[in-house]
């Protein structure tokens, strides 16, 4: 028979093995009170706090009575009655914790605990205490973590958002993007953002959302102030918190498909004035909005108001979202609103609906010549006419660039005399600068009666219509007849003649030089793709390069780009010394990128050319590698295992983070010429490129500045340390007999002595 010690000792080894393992502070109180009501032949046990069961087990029908227990251990008494048993031995002891907290045993009948029970029992007090601290310390270090986590990426998305501040994203734009950061940081289904209507103050329209199915957030785009969460946060003032289903869906019937059970919405605000909400929703009963979700969603709210707004007025806040900046007229969105809304009614009222697209004649050519201030006060006259051309009730809007869109309630005759209204209003010049200036208008006009067209069918219709007017040597209108394809058909052509350009010969590739700020030496060529068809003459890439990734053209032709570059670079590595890691590099498109067999056409094209696969640069844009993150570092990774570098392109234009950034194995970053434009004249900008410049170099990364145009943007960047840049003071793109013209002469220079 085993001695007391070592009974003793073999048990509370076994305790430790039960606790030991526990993941959290109640499994291991539920494993401790288990063991000791076991080991000690006992038939009850409890963990008290301050009174309050933490486990327990072999109370009848789970009754325990808390106040008699803490009598009984209060007064050092070692009897219990307890119900469903009787008279019991009680035995407990003291955990060493901040609170107070007791471990109890006790089991019926008179006999008492052993000295060795009792002492098994304090052992185990001590043991479980040292295991509760632990777990103690362990969730709070979690929690800890898990906080400086969520504010982390919190500061980053704030970031992003100034960051497109500064660059002047539209504010559209913007708003999604807060929108969609909201969502995704809170962990929730749906999020909104609504503006108050400045023609309807006492609505609010939603501006941007996420995660709602289209017919749904149509459904609720407009909604009245102080209605539902939303409409609570701006009549209130306050954050607002729902958690009751029934009330949600009558503030919201189109939701109830949605099945929210909390939504909770913060105030935006301009200065002291509200000027709309933006709103989170979840469906999962177990995701509450606590101190912290609210603290999060107030963050978005209250830094994107003052970000966003930039300490404007509402007025002017309101006629961003809404109009047009230029011209005051609305805006495409308010636009296509208006549009659907008038074909609802239509619908209602088998009433008439007609859109006219209009595109002033020769404008390019105007603003190049005059200048783009005079091609904007162009604008804002021709937007002033068409005012005066229409009823109250229609709607003239600028879409953007010159072209303008008529919203009117009209037959085709009605539809006919305001586009002959319009070409009346644009005979008489413009006055522009002392400048008496002419310009003509061609319209498309679109028509639906009942309401069973759609808003951007019918846009689309005018639009087409309309390049029928200008074919037919603009300054008319033409009303759109479903035989009209001629667009379709020019596009077939394109992609027909795009088919064949590789095998005719008619592509080629020109180079634009990559430089080394400091000493002016190139030190790499970007290859350029060029298209000259015989009939059409030069075609530019955005016209094809589109059309090709759509139909499945990019393969081949980015095969042959990567062997065409590849051999061209190897020759020129060829003509000297110096040149024998001259680099070229390639952009790549996103269907490229995306495609199985890229890795692939690369090792084809590195073997084949005998360039060192560190001389190939493969450009890709943020765009390319956001469609599919996963797949895009898989593929980024092979491509890296060739030994090839890898530079981001346009750097700074997408929606990337810099956590995504340190996941890509990129060697460069290519600073896009939005950064660059105006750091001559503008201090912000200038120290905004200069943080990214210096941030390559902190993360080992290559930075080249692209749309270098004048002699001080170059030396103001070098001195930021960039040393490799891009651009037409540097060098526009070339042919391959300039380049060789180019390489030679830098050979000539170099081998020449200097005088004296």
């Amino acid at each position: 028979m085993e001695s007391a010690d070592r009974w003793s000792t073999t048990r509370l080894a076994e305790f430790v093995a039960a606790v030991a393992g526990a993941p959290d502070e109640k499994s291991a109180a539920s494993r401790a009170v288990e063991w000791a009501t076991e080991a000690l032949e006992a038939e009850i046990g409890v963990i008290l706090e301050a009174g309050v069961p933490l486990a327990s087990v072999g109370f009848p029908r789970g009754e325990i009575p808390n106040d008699r227990l803490s009598t009984a251990i209060s007064s050092g008494s070692e009897v219990l009655e307890v119900a469903g048993i009787g008279l019991c031995r009680l035995a407990s002891t003291r955990l060493e914790m901040e609170s107070a907290v007791d471990l109890v045993v006790a089991r019926a009948g008179s006999d008492p605990f052993s000295r060795e029970e009792i002492g098994l029992l304090r052992a185990a007090a001590r043991s479980l205490t040292l295991t509760l601290r632990l777990l103690c310390a362990l969730a709070a270090e979690r929690a800890m973590r898990d906080d400086l986590q969520k504010r982390q990426t919190l500061l980053e998305r704030l970031t992003n958002i100034q960051r497109g501040i500064t660059l002047r994203v539209p504010l559209a734009e913007l708003l999604s993007t807060v929108t969609i950061n909201a969502r995704d940081l809170l962990d929730v289904e749906v999020a909104t953002l609504r503006l108050i209507d400045p023609s309807s103050p006492g609505e609010m329209v939603m501006v941007a959302q996420d995660g709602l199915p289209v017919r749904v957030a149509a459904a609720i785009k407009r909604t009245s102030i102080g209605d539902g969460a939303s409409g609570r946060a701006v009549s209130e003032d306050r954050l607002v918190v729902m958690d009751d289903q029934s009330a949600i869906t009558r503030a919201r019937p189109s939701l109830v498909g949605q099945k929210l059970l909390r939504v909770m919405a913060a105030p935006v605000r301009d200065g002291e004035s509200v000027t709309g909400s933006i709103l989170v929703a979840t469906s999962r009963s177990d995701h509450t909005f606590g101190p912290i979700e609210q603290e999060v969603l107030t963050a978005f709210a209250e830094h994107a108001s003052l970000a966003l707004i930039d300490a404007k007025r509402l007025e002017h806040i309101q006629q961003l979202a809404f109009h047009d900046e230029l011209t005051g007229l609305p805006n495409r969105g308010l636009f296509m609103e208006r549009l659907g809304q008038a074909l609802v009614r239509a619908r209602r009222r088998r009433g008439h609906v007609a859109v006219l697209f209009l595109d002033i004649d020769r404008f390019k050519t105007i603003n190049d010549s005059l200048g783009h201030t005079a091609g904007d006060q162009l604008l804002v006259r021709v937007g002033e006419r068409l005012r005066h051309c229409l009823r109250d009730e229609d709607t003239a809007s600028r879409l953007g660039g010159d072209e303008f869109a008529i919203l009117a309630h009209c037959d085709r005759e009605g539809a006919v005399e305001i586009a002959q209204r319009v070409l009346t209003a644009m005979e008489p010049s413009f006055a522009i600068d002392d400048r008496d200036v002419s310009a003509a208008a061609s319209l498309g006009i679109s028509l639906d009666r009942g309401g069973h067209a759609d808003a951007g069918g019918m846009l689309r219709d005018a639009d087409t219509a309309m390049y029928a007017a200008k074919f037919s040597g603009g300054d008319s209108f033409v009303v759109f007849e479903p035989s009209m394809h001629a667009a379709a058909l020019a596009r077939i052509d394109l992609e027909a003649d795009l088919r064949r350009a590789l095998l005719r010969g008619e592509m080629r590739l020109d180079y634009q030089p990559i430089v080394n700020l400091l000493d002016g030496g190139v030190v790499g060529l970007e290859a350029l793709i060029r298209w000259h068809q015989p009939v059409r003459g030069l075609i530019c890439p955005l016209d094809f390069i589109p059309l090709a990734e759509e139909t499945g053209q990019i393969a081949p032709l980015g095969r042959w780009i990567l062997q065409q570059a590849c051999q061209q670079a190897r020759a020129w590595q060829r003509i000297d010394d110096h040149l024998s890691h001259l680099s070229v590099s390639v952009n790549v498109s996103p269907r490229q990128l995306q495609g199985s067999r890229f890795v692939q056409d690369v090792a084809d094209a590195l073997d084949e050319s005998g360039l060192d696969p560190t001389d190939l640069v493969l450009e890709i844009t943020e765009g390319a590698v956001m469609i599919d993150v996963e797949t895009a570092i898989r593929r980024l990774s092979a491509l890296r295992e060739l030994g090839v570098s890898l530079a981001i392109d346009d750097f700074g234009t997408g929606h990337s983070s810099l956590a995504l950034l340190r996941r890509l194995p990129v060697d460069v970053i290519k600073v896009d010429k939005l950064f660059v434009d105006s750091i001559a004249f503008d201090p912000v900008a200038a120290a905004f490129l200069e943080t990214i410049v210096r941030m390559g170099a902190i993360l080992s990364l290559s930075v080249i500045v692209e749309g270098i145009e004048t002699a001080a943007q170059a030396s103001l960047i070098a001195g930021f340390g960039g040393v490799l840049g891009q651009g037409y003071q540097l060098g526009r793109p070339m042919s391959v007999a300039a380049v060789d013209h180019l390489l030679s002469m830098a050979t000539a220079a170099r081998s020449t002595p200097l005088a004296g």
